[in-house]
């Protein structure tokens, strides 16, 4: 059992705790500047899922809990939705020490790294992805939400195109129409800002 053997980084004690007879933790998947995103396995099935949490490098208590709402607006943001290019939530505890969400794992790379890493994939499957993309976004505003930092490290795409797909990940900065606000602050990546934005 990884978990008896504690093969987990300390700081995720207090999950392990709560979800160890439901999953097993399996590896880290990566992280970013305020999240990071772990690997587990259902114990019931060996499905893989992913566990996304604040990362262990953010200390200042202000800015855990502003990253703690960005996961709860994630989780806000895709708990009502069912689309293959989503993620699925499956589980969440936002109120805890260390606030985290199971969701679905892909096991692709982010569309920046399949590029750089010149993969490539059959003109079909290729047809197929962007087909894909362009559903999910539909679904997305047809059910009033925004992502409102889609670019290349937020899609994950593997070269098994027509098998695993895409997925569209990262909605800390996405926007519900129902929301009681009706602007969301625009943390995004400056690159894809307006003039004002920047």
């Amino acid at each position: 059992d990884l978990f008896d053997q504690r093969q987990f980084p300390e700081y995720l004690v207090p999950i392990v705790t709560e979800i160890r007879p439901t999953y097993l933790f399996v590896d880290e998947i990566g992280s970013g500047k305020n999240g990071q995103a772990y690997k587990i396995e259902s114990r019931s099935t060996a499905h893989h899922y992913c566990l996304k949490t604040i990362s262990q490098l953010v200390k200042d208590i202000g800015e855990r809990e502003r990253i703690r709402k960005t996961l709860e607006k994630e989780v806000l943001i895709l708990r009502s939705l069912s689309h293959r290019c989503l993620p699925r939530i499956y589980e969440h505890n936002l109120g805890g020490s260390l606030p985290y969400y199971v969701c679905t794992f892909h096991p692709g790379i982010t569309l920046e790294k399949f590029r750089k890493g010149k993969k490539t994939l059959k003109l079909e499957e290729a047809v197929y992805i962007i087909a894909s993309l362009i559903d999910a976004i539909e679904y997305l505003h047809a059910k009033g939400r925004t992502h409102c930092d889609l670019h290349q490290n937020n899609i994950l795409l593997s070269e098994r195109g027509f098998a695993e797909g895409l997925m569209i990940i990262d909605f800390g900065s996405g926007h519900r129409d129902s929301d009681v606000a009706p602007t969301t602050p625009d943390r995004g990546h400056l690159a894809f800002k307006d003039v004002r934005g920047q």
